[in-house]
């Protein structure tokens, strides 16, 4: 007689007051970006030919104008930021492009699987769920809210990196920590954030200030794990 299945109790979040005020307001922050134009404040450096080298420090800052961030990932999928043959086919694009048309697909699909499993409806295409979402925020659960949280973080974390407007991303020799694939993490380490922002394409998995020393620790981790391993072998 097969052994009965353990009952799955649900994860219960409970958030205090600022902790739930403080992510709801970063969610609803990120998710205006994918709708409305934003602006973005960088450095901007001095070369110092004297000691033939950047300074330390930047000189300043300038803020630019950005289109909204779903704006971007569509200027992105269109191969706007990368050629391709005058066939327009699917295969004809570049790997970029169909980074960008993933990560539009992904936001698309789970933002309306998010809102349903809230029980919230549908109004329209995706702007209209992002913009739908974001107002619904402050009436979920702690639960919900953590939820967005990580989708939020992923949608917006992918986004970035895909479009290139800003910086192109970097794509370092490493394996996902959770698909364990190989150069699949794309990497900016520009203003975006204190600490960088990484993002797995395979899996959709995303880092940023709040979860990006998890990544980083794994990484030490493995390269520490490869060292050894070669030190072993030379032995």
């Amino acid at each position: 007689m097969p052994k009965p299945a353990t009952p799955q109790h649900p994860e219960v979040v409970e958030l205090d007051e600022y902790d739930r005020l403080r992510k709801v307001s970063q969610i609803r922050h990120r998710l205006s970006q994918f709708v409305n134009a934003f602006e973005t404040t960088e450095p901007w450096w001095r070369f110092d030919a004297a000691v033939d080298r950047w300074e330390d420090a930047p000189r300043g800052w300038h803020t630019v104008q950005m289109p909204p961030l779903l704006e971007q990932v569509r200027l992105a999928s269109e191969g706007t930021n990368g050629a391709s043959d005058s066939t327009g086919g699917y295969e004809s694009r570049p790997a970029a492009a169909l980074d960008a048309i993933d990560v539009e697909i992904r936001i698309e699909v789970q933002c309306a699987t998010f809102l349903r499993g809230t029980g919230k409806a549908q109004h329209g295409g995706l702007e209209a769920n992002l913009r739908l979402m974001s107002a619904r925020m402050p009436t979920l659960t702690d639960k919900d809210i953590a939820e967005a949280q990580k989708l939020v973080r992923t949608w917006w974390v992918a986004a970035k990196i895909v479009a290139g407007l800003e910086e192109r991303p970097q794509t370092p020799h490493i394996h996902c920590p959770l698909c364990d694939h190989v150069d699949t993490i794309r990497v900016r380490l520009d203003a975006t954030s204190v600490t960088g922002i990484a993002w797995c394409k395979d899996c959709g998995e995303a880092w940023d200030e709040e979860n990006i020393g998890l990544l980083i620790a794994e990484i030490e981790r493995r390269r520490e794990i490869e060292e050894s391993e070669d030190d072993d072998n030379d032995g």
